[in-house]
This record gives C-alpha cells, sequence and structure tokens, in this order.
C-alpha cells in the first residue's frame, strides 16, 4: 500500500469542507474510508480524485467509489449521508466534523430483518422465474445468483446475529459458517443452462425454506406466502409437462441435509 497516497488522499479530504468525517481501516492489499459527506460531493468525483497519483482505476459502485492504484491496492471509499450512521468498528478515526457525533453502542449490530431477507428471497427467485419463462437464462442466473446470497445471509444472522456485514463477503469471518453450509453446498453453484436453472431454482426454495419457515414460525414472524406462491407460480408455469409415470410410487426421501443444516443454526437473538 503506498503510503504516499494514502497521505495524499486523507489532506485532499480533510481540505475539502463537503467530507464532515473520515474513518480509515483495511490491510496492504485493501483500504476501507468510511467517509461522511455532503449530497453533492459524489459529484465530479472522477475529477476530484483525477489529480492524485498512481490511479489504475476510478469508478462509481454501490457503496460509493472505488479506486485501485499502480500498485493494485483497492481503496474503498464508502459515502454515507450525513443523517446516516457511521461505521465506525475497526476503523481508525482521521477526522470527525460532525456536530455532536454519538459514540457507538457498546455490541450495538444492524442485523438483518428475518421478513425482510424472506421477502427478499421470493422477490428475486421470483424475478428468476420471470426471466426463465422469457428465456433469458444471463437475467436469471443475475437473480437466482441474489438468492443465494440470501441464503448466506440467512446463516450469517444466524450463526453471528452480532457481526455486522452481510453478503459473501467477510462471510469467511463467520465461525461455523462452512461447516454449515455443506448441506446446501451445490445449490449455491448456478448454472446456465435454462433447465438447469429451472432445477437450482427449485433447491434454492427448497433449501431456504426448509430453514426459514421453522425459525419464522417459532419467532412468531410473519411469512410472505403471498410472494412465495406468486414466484412458485410462475416457476412453475414454464415447466415442460412431465410424461406420465407408470412406474411404483417412489418412496419420499427424508431431508436430511436440511435437518443437519437447520441443527447447526441457533436461534437469533431479539
Amino acid at each position: 500500500m503506498s503510503a504516499e497516497f494514502l497521505h495524499s488522499l486523507l489532506r485532499k479530504l480533510h481540505a475539502d469542507p463537503r467530507v464532515l468525517a473520515a474513518y480509515v481501516g483495511g490491510d496492504v492489499t485493501r483500504v476501507d474510508l468510511q467517509l461522511t459527506v455532503a449530497p453533492d460531493f459524489r459529484r465530479g468525483l472522477a475529477g476530484w480524485l483525477a489529480p492524485l497519483a498512481d490511479l489504475a482505476y476510478s469508478g462509481p459502485e454501490p457503496h460509493g467509489w472505488t479506486v485501485v492504484t499502480a500498485d493494485g491496492v483497492e481503496w474503498f471509499l464508502h459515502l454515507c449521508a450525513p443523517t446516516e450512521p457511521l461505521p465506525q468498528e475497526g476503523l481508525q478515526p482521521v477526522f470527525d466534523r460532525r456536530p455532536a457525533a454519538p459514540a457507538p453502542a457498546a455490541g450495538d449490530a444492524a442485523g438483518l430483518d428475518l421478513a425482510d431477507l424472506a421477502g427478499a428471497f421470493w422477490r428475486d427467485l421470483h424475478r428468476a422465474a420471470s426471466a426463465l419463462e422469457q428465456e433469458r437464462p444471463l437475467t436469471a442466473h443475475r437473480w437466482l445468483e441474489a438468492c443465494g446470497a440470501h441464503l448466506i445471509n440467512l446463516y450469517r444472522t444466524a450463526l453471528a446475529p452480532d457481526q455486522p456485514g452481510s453478503g459473501w463477503e467477510g462471510a469467511d469471518a463467520v465461525p461455523g459458517l462452512l461447516a454449515a453450509l455443506e448441506p446446501v453446498r451445490e445449490v449455491l453453484s448456478v448454472p446456465l443452462d435454462g433447465r438447469a436453472q429451472r432445477s437450482a431454482a427449485h433447491k434454492l426454495a427448497a433449501a431456504f425454506e426448509g430453514l426459514v419457515l421453522p425459525l419464522c414460525e417459532r419467532l412468531g414472524i410473519a411469512y410472505p406466502l403471498a410472494m412465495r406462491t406468486l414466484a412458485f407460480r410462475r416457476l412453475d408455469a414454464g415447466r415442460e409437462p412431465a410424461p406420465p409415470d407408470v412406474s411404483p410410487p417412489a418412496t419420499t426421501q427424508s431431508p436430511g441435509r436440511l435437518r443437519a443444516a437447520k441443527g447447526r443454526i441457533r436461534r437469533p437473538e431479539a
């Protein structure tokens, strides 16, 4: 990591009155800068950063902005509005000009709302089913990947309710997550073939519901049945009719792997 680049960037941030607070963290390959900025700061940010030396890449991302320097270090500029809380855990303060900035409460964590998580899963499965119906496998892949991320978030919430973060990135730090994912590992790899995608969608749905529905029932959380029904209706609409089955009825297979997964998930803290 270029210390000279970091110092130049921090001096530039401090000199701009639109930047109210800056906290820094990371390592030699990735630097995170949590910034509280005025609403107009993002406009023209590419030009604002351009004079800094050794820029290999500079561009917007959902978190705010990313810069890659010539030494290969990624610099993540997380842009927060003045009304948003600024995450400070694991970061070092550079400056903080916010009036009466409250200190974070001990043990406070954003967490994930289980009802929102369940609703988002079925919403994205419905989007994937719509794409499959329109024979758009790349779009379907995108939404099935999102469903897989919701499954990851379910495990993260259950295994580490007080640990901030969501999605794949940083999930390696959640104790026991790799072992807990073993029973559903195969459904997290999304194919590009349409028929295989439809099968993957059903497996994702079964894995997710087998875990989240008992949690919702146990905690008294409303389950998004209407969105679930809509997603399955769309998913089954494009299914090819199966040939008549003249064989004897198959014995129902016990979903042992899902039960194994549920056994590894403790009840989230309220």
